[in-house]
């Protein structure tokens, strides 16, 4: 694949190299070799591929069969691919924790305006290699990439397909070759919008990252939309601060795709230093004793945001979204998600804006607030807030879920208190209300990434 692929330079394979001929024949000069004395000589594996002049490869074993087909791929991709006959940049490639180079794999591009592809080889006989591949600047600039993510085709067996996520104008994408295996990745559609820096009247500017479901650009339908907190840890682990995420449009598009819920787009809205700020809710604050206020306030460094933070989801967020994307901006089709302190904003924006959204998921939500005790003495009283603040049951719906493990060990107890609130109301558990515990997990995107498909169903079963 290098070979063919690196240069404009033709490619020459040896007669009967696509099928395996080894080239080692006892020819008569008394030892093995490539050449031979005679006028004529056999070479069974081409015989094979002639198959008695039919030429059509009939009498091929399946492994000589399956080695012409790879260099079939290669070779019509090296004639064919207009990016042959352009330009080429060498990428660097890491790996592990340390990001050390991996000198076991081997990655370049080449394009034209009309076509970008990103050749990767694992030069391993034996391991299989999981590397991320940067690309630099000065290419992304080549390729006129605005920050945002895009789908990488696999062109030659159209299975190990990536995605290449575009940062402040640096590429980088994560690929997993098994052993001697490569990928010729095309740059296709962008299925992660970014709106960079989005200016605010109410908080600090932030990212707002939009996922499109596949088929979202050619068809007219319109879609749900999911606001989540966190926006930078829904997706793209490559770029998270701990190399996790929830992997939410990996799990969407299954649902979709299987039929399981109605079609949506996630707007994940990205938190900033001000995170604790802006997601503990200030009616929660507002309910609790005088002296717990001032420590809250100390322990966040300043007042509560969240009311700022709501009206920037509901009067500066959503409005952008409905006239730039294709969606149903009516309350049946508009949710809510967040985890931890984004459980508990989630929550809020359901009891401040009860006519904007229909449902709310509240993972792992954080209901000791900023206590580091962890008891419940402020839970009561944020409970009592609740029982007159929570719209009434059969309007709109709740899902909370807990770990056992990490901080979400502390969890229970608050929920449980929660949970009975709920139900004193005429909520149904099962039904518009669901509290769930998940045994042996903790307090970390990849625990949310394996349950993820529960809330998803929970906001847009139909």
């Amino acid at each position: 694949v290098v070979s063919a692929l690196i240069s404009r330079s033709p490619t020459m394979i040896y007669f009967g190299q696509d099928v395996g001929v080894p080239g080692n024949g006892t020819a008569g000069f008394g030892s093995e070799t490539r050449t031979t004395i005679f006028d004529y000589w056999g070479v069974p594996a081409h015989q094979r591929w002639m198959n008695g002049g039919r030429f059509d490869g009939g009498a091929l074993s399946d492994d000589e069969r399956s080695l012409r087909d790879f260099y079939v791929r290669v070779l019509n991709i090296s004639a064919t691919s207009p990016a042959m006959a352009g330009d080429y940049s060498p990428l660097s490639t890491r790996s592990g924790p340390d990001n050390q180079f991996n000198d076991k794999v081997f990655a370049f591009v080449r394009w034209v305006d009309s076509e970008r592809l990103i050749v990767a080889s694992n030069f391993d006989a034996k391991s299989e290699q999981s590397f991320l591949v940067d690309v630099p600047q000065e290419v992304i600039d080549r390729f006129g990439l605005p920050d945002g993510r895009y789908m990488l085709d696999e062109q030659l067996y159209r299975q190990n397909h990536s995605r290449l996520i575009v940062e402040d104008g640096h590429g980088v994408a994560s690929i997993t070759l098994g052993p001697l295996e490569s990928v010729v990745l095309s740059v296709g559609a962008q299925d992660i919008m970014r709106h960079g820096y989005f200016e605010s009247a109410y908080v600090d500017p932030r990212h707002i990252d939009v996922w499109l479901p596949e088929g979202y650009a050619e068809s007219d339908r319109e879609y749900a939309v999911i606001y989540a907190h966190d926006g930078q840890n829904l997706y793209n682990p490559e770029v998270t601060w701990n190399r996790q995420a929830w992997h939410i449009d990996n799990e969407l598009q299954r649902l979709i795709d299987d039929g399981l819920v109605r079609d949506a787009i996630v707007v994940g809205i990205w938190n900033t230093e001000r995170r604790y700020q802006e997601y503990l809710p200030q009616q929660f604050v507002d309910s609790l004793a005088e002296e717990v206020r001032n420590n809250i306030h100390g322990a966040i460094n300043g007042n509560t945001l969240s009311d700022e933070y709501l009206r920037f989801v509901v009067e500066e967020v959503k409005p952008f979204i409905d006239s730039e994307y294709r969606t149903l901006p009516d309350r049946e089709n508009t949710f809510v998600m967040g985890s931890s302190m984004g459980g508990l904003i989630s929550l809020y924006a359901m009891i401040s804006y009860p006519d904007v959204f229909a449902a709310a998921a509240c993972v792992s939500t954080h209901w000791p607030l900023a206590d580091p005790t962890f008891e419940t003495t402020n839970t009561e009283r944020v409970v009592e807030y609740l029982r007159t603040a929570l719209p009434e049951p059969g309007s709109h719906r709740f899902y909370f879920d807990y770990g056992t493990e990490e901080l979400d060990q502390y969890y229970e107890v608050h929920q449980l208190l929660v949970d009975e609130v709920f139900v004193e109301l005429g909520y149904t558990q099962g039904d518009d209300f669901v509290s769930l515990k998940y045994e042996g997990t903790g307090h970390r995107e990849t625990f949310w990434a394996e349950r993820v498909e529960t809330p998803l169903g929970f906001l847009l079963s139909e």
